[in-house]
């Protein structure tokens, strides 16, 4: 029953980050069998490819080595071989030493997406032998040992059938010449290479699917895991809002700190305000730089009053204004006639003109909201 339970609370995917996680730490799927599958076809491509010139540097290397001329100094002869056949048998030798290096240490990653890790851990407790011995003795070693027999088996007997089938074509007449015999066994051993890595690559793709589905399902998590995931990257909700606490109060920083730079502010009188600002050159229409309602509205019209910015009390403007106008935006075309008496009775205040505002106007010619 506990187990039941168990895999009932493990019966969620395992998100990205947990699988991210996983990786740094060098847990990820791995299939010796795919490895090796990947390893063995690069060999057959290196050996195709660089296999007669590597096989030709050799034999350079090898005939010039034991070719002496008398007349020639020894140690002349040597410098000429080391830094000729050598050296070109050195380069191809290292060149496909440096792909089969890349190769080994890539090939573990293939279902890892090829991505390279770097966990380098150093752990007291796996010098522990008991610790050792119990896992040799593990389920997943006996399970991979007892694969890796299976895999042998049928390797060795799908090679052996086919040489059995194989066996007469062998056989060729005394009088043929060694290159016939050499061709006639090349292409046996080439036929039996395919087949032998069609068998690896069946034995491959099972155990890829089998080692994936297996990390996949040692991944999976609860609802409870995945809530303490989401609580470690997002944070407590205590400290969600705090930090949405402080995103508002640097907002309301900046709204304050532009109130300075409005042309006029619509209040109502009290409860609502609504800072406006138009620059020809930048701006295509008058646009709301500050809004806010009771207190906040309270410090709009106080910055207001500082900076000698004129005060106009509309109060359906200003209500239309703060609920249909978000801070930033300009007003809708709409009000272009209504802002625009605004703007100019603002200038003329500000010059020194008195010019009676006419309220009432402004209200009746509010349109209808979007």
């Amino acid at each position: 029953m506990a187990g039941e339970e168990s895999g009932q609370e493990r019966s969620l995917d395992p998100s990205e980050r947990k699988l991210e996680k996983a990786r740094e730490e060098g847990r990820f799927p791995q299939s010796r069998d795919l490895s090796f599958l990947l390893l063995l076809s690069l060999a057959a491509v290196v050996v195709a490819v660089g296999g007669p010139r590597l096989w030709s540097a050799t034999q350079r290397m090898i005939v010039e080595m034991l070719r002496f001329d008398g007349r020639e100094n020894p140690l002349d002869h040597l410098k000429r071989w080391a830094q000729g056949p050598l050296l070109d048998f050195g380069l191809w030798l290292l060149l496909i030493m440096g792909v089969a290096a890349l190769a080994g240490a890539l090939a573990p990653l293939a279902l890892a997406k090829l991505r390279p890790v770097f966990a380098l851990r150093f752990d007291l407790s796996r010098l522990d032998p008991l610790a050792g011995f119990e896992r040799m003795f593990s389920s997943r070693n006996l399970f991979s040992l007892a694969k890796a027999i299976l895999v042998t088996l049928a390797v060795i007997g799908v090679g052996s059938i086919y040489f059995l089938v194989q066996r007469d074509g062998l056989l060729l007449p005394p009088s043929a010449s060694l290159a016939a015999a050499v061709a006639r066994l090349s292409g046996v051993l080439g036929n039996g290479l395919l087949w032998l890595g069609a068998v690896v690559l069946v034995i491959a793709a099972i155990d890829a699917s089998f080692q994936w589905i297996t990390f996949r399902n040692e991944m999976r998590m609860s609802s409870q895991d995945q809530k303490d995931e989401t609580k470690e990257s997002e944070g407590s909700p205590e400290i969600r809002a705090r930090v949405r606490s402080l995103q508002r109060d640097a907002s309301r920083r900046r709204m304050m700190s532009a109130v300075e730079k409005a042309d006029v502010v619509v209040v109502n009188p009290t409860h609502y305000a609504v800072a406006l600002r138009y620059d020809r050159d930048r701006m295509s229409a008058p646009t709301v730089i500050a809004k806010g309602v009771d207190e906040v509205a309270l410090r709009i019209r106080a910055l207001a009053l500082t900076h000698d910015i004129p005060l106009a009390e509309s109060p359906l403007l200003a209500r239309w204004l703060s609920a249909h106008v978000e801070l930033g935006d300009a007003v809708p075309p709409g009000l272009y006639a209504v802002i625009a008496r605004l703007l100019a009775w603002a200038y003329d205040s500000r010059n020194g003109v008195q010019v009676p505002l006419t309220l009432a106007s402004l209200d009746t010619d509010l349109p209808d909201p979007p």
